[in-house]
């Protein structure tokens, strides 16, 4: 991941990062990845193999979920990491427009030049 994170990123990964990987990997990525790929496994495993301990083999499963969703979790880690290792973004510079009376510098999001009071701001005029 070659790109930087943008502001809102960079501040969300700074609190995940200090909360820590295992953290991470258990709240985000456990439930979603590894439980489906328990549940998938355990479907698998129902039409095609017999089971003969529930609990041996649900334990299993469990393992299996937590680990893939570690994994998952890991990965996903490493880059971030990297795109936050190129650092806090630096904010763009908002634009302004050029004021079409005076030509002086109009502020984004303005609608009245701040120099001479020229506005975009007209009345509009029905059409015949």
């Amino acid at each position: 991941m070659d790109e930087p994170m943008t502001a809102s990123e960079y501040q969300r990964w700074t609190s995940v990062r200090q909360r820590g990987l295992l953290r991470y990997g258990l709240t985000r990525f456990v439930p979603t990845y590894g439980l489906l790929f328990a549940v998938l496994t355990l479907v698998f495993h129902l039409l095609y193999d017999k089971i003969e301990s529930w609990a041996w083999e649900t334990a299993g499963f469990m393992f299996k979920a937590i680990a893939f969703g570690l994994i998952m979790g890991w990965m996903q880690w490493r880059q971030n990491e990297q795109a936050y290792a190129l650092g806090a973004p630096v904010p763009e510079e908002e634009a302004t427009t050029e004021c079409l009376a005076c030509n002086a510098a109009i502020p984004a999001g303005e609608m009245r030049c701040p120099a001479c009071g020229w506005t975009y701001e007209g009345e509009e005029t029905s059409a015949p």
